[in-house]
């Protein structure tokens, strides 16, 4: 049920990619911002800031700006693996006023 479960959510939807993308972005503009004010600190303040806050803090952009583009890219090739499924945009269950043009028209199900 798990694998089914798995399936379901990644077989129909982009909505696992654009979370990626979109905690890839945070995180980004989280430790621009971090090393933004720690600079300030550095510079204003004269606050010493040991080197491995620092390797910290890159660490984290790196990997956010990572995540950003894997989740770019994830979405273009989810888009692209949709668009050569050729599923159509929606069914037309039945038509309501008017002849149908189709000489087989849809049956409703008993």
């Amino acid at each position: 049920l798990m694998q089914l479960n798995f399936d379901i959510l990644t077989g129909f939807s982009l909505w696992p990619l654009q979370v990626m993308t979109m905690l890839g972005a945070i995180t980004f503009c989280a430790s621009v911002m971090s090393l933004g004010l720690l600079l300030v600190a550095v510079v204003i303040f004269k606050i010493q800031v040991s080197f491995m806050t620092v390797l910290i803090l890159s660490l984290v952009l790196v990997t956010g700006g990572l995540w950003t583009c894997l989740g770019v890219v994830g979405e273009y090739v989810g888009r692209i693996y949709h668009e050569v499924l050729q599923r159509p945009n929606y069914l037309i269950k039945r038509v309501v006023d008017g002849e149908s043009e189709d000489p087989m028209p849809l049956r409703e199900a008993k």
